[in-house]
């Protein structure tokens, strides 16, 4: 009796294996079926009938990403796009990144020219998985995409904040980020934006006047000047038959019209020229050093000491001097810019230009045709005759492609050149 019950557990548990198996081996089957008819259906560009076969396979595999990523590729082919971009979110928005759908994606918007959600979903993302190589190889490729802004001017001056002066037909005007107009181009002459008093001097009719974004007259001199500069630190350059001085903000005479040349003062420091010679004055409007230089190097705004540093050229090379006339570092240059907004700036030796920090130091190797200084992370340059911008480690970030450029803004703005000047978007700065 014993010996048929044990015979009879050990044919039930065989039996019971061999459903098992069966049923194991049957639903591979039935996967493997579906799967393969869905890859030949596919393959003949019949995808609603490959996108059934692909959901029955996953029905069988619930948990396959390979099956869910072809059903998110059928998706796309019946342009269900929608449904598409869910399902390759779902595996980008995890812990671990699917790179087979972040590509996938990628792809997509590239193709569809939807750069800035490229851009957008890559910042994200490097944010999150710093360390992903796959993501940073992907910013790398697409974080200077950037989209052309509407308008074109026959001349263009760099930003200076959000505002840059432009040249249309003659007259001149001020336009913001966007490229739309602060003041229309109707002027005879115009100054930068003041950061200080949110006004920008204006020529009219051989009148210069201040006015504010309201295009509202503010400042009218009593004295009738030939130039009014930009408002910097409470005072600004006023010019006068050919010759500069400086003014308060209620356009009383603090220095009279004596220099051939003045500017801004900032960071408690301005240059002025009289004749070949130039010198440095404080805020005081007083000479700040005894030194006589031969040139002090002053950007498109009309200032010399960005970033608290000056380069100024004695015995036919350019120094780095700090706010008091100190030189910094112990590189000389035959050229250089001024420093803008980060701390790195263009310089030139043995005809070629790289970029220094504030102290001096060569940070980036002088290999360009031209340079421009650092502004938000990227700086313009020139190779093989054509402009375009790296990144502070040397990079390019956009190709060489413009007859010119200047620096980008904080909102993501470059002024850039081709036969006329027009404004280039980023969709994220870095």
């Amino acid at each position: 009796m014993k010996k048929a019950i044990t015979v009879l557990s050990v044919v039930l548990l065989c039996l019971g294996w061999y459903q098992t198996v069966d049923a194991v081996f049957g639903r591979l089957s039935k996967y493997d079926a579906h799967v393969k008819a869905a890859e030949t259906y596919a393959e003949k560009e019949i995808y609603e009938d490959a996108l059934t076969e692909y959901q029955a396979a996953l029905e069988l595999k619930p948990e396959s990403a390979k099956i869910k990523l072809n059903i998110a590729r059928m998706q796309l082919a019946l342009n269900n796009k929608a449904e598409f971009v869910l399902i390759c979110e779902s595996f980008i928005r995890r812990d671990t990144v699917n790179q087979e759908a972040l590509e996938l994606l990628v792809d997509y918007y590239d193709k569809s020219g939807e750069q800035d959600k490229i851009v957008s979903l890559l910042k994200e993302l490097r944010d999150e998985h710093g360390k992903d190589k796959n993501i940073q190889k992907l910013w790398t490729k697409y974080r200077g995409s950037y989209m052309e802004l509407y308008y074109t001017y026959e001349e263009m001056k760099p930003f200076y904040g959000t505002a840059a002066v432009v040249k249309n037909e003659g007259k001149y005007g001020l336009i913001n980020t966007q490229g739309e107009n602060i003041f229309a181009q109707e002027y005879d002459g115009i100054t930068d934006f003041s950061k200080e008093k949110r006004m920008a001097a204006v020529s009219e009719n051989g009148l210069w006047y201040y006015m504010n974004e309201k295009n509202h007259k503010k400042i009218v001199p009593d004295d009738s000047y030939d130039f009014l500069g930009i408002i910097s630190e409470e005072m600004a350059v006023v010019g006068k038959n050919q010759k500069f001085g400086y003014a308060d903000t209620d356009m009383n005479l603090l220095a009279k019209c004596e220099w051939d040349f003045a500017s801004n003062l900032y960071h408690g420091v301005a240059a002025v020229k009289k004749g070949d010679a130039w010198k440095l004055l404080g805020s005081d409007l007083k000479q700040k050093t005894d030194e006589t230089y031969e040139d002090i190097l002053v950007d498109e705004a009309g200032f010399c000491s960005g970033q608290e540093r000056i380069f100024a050229r004695q015995k036919g090379v350019y120094r780095l001097l700090d706010t008091d006339g100190e030189q910094v570092g112990e590189l000389v240059f035959e050229d250089a810019r001024p420093f803008g907004e980060d701390e790195m700036t263009a310089v030139c030796m043995d005809g070629k230009w790289g970029f220094i920090n504030v102290d001096g130091e060569l940070v980036i190797p002088c290999e360009f045709e031209d340079a421009r200084a650092f502004a938000y992370t990227l700086a313009p340059v020139k190779k093989k005759g054509k402009w375009g911008y790296i990144d502070t480690v040397g990079e390019i970030v956009i190709k060489p492609q413009f007859e010119d450029a200047y620096a980008f803004n904080q909102n993501g703005t470059a002024p850039v050149k081709e036969k006329n000047w027009f404004l280039i978007q980023l969709y994220a700065l870095q």
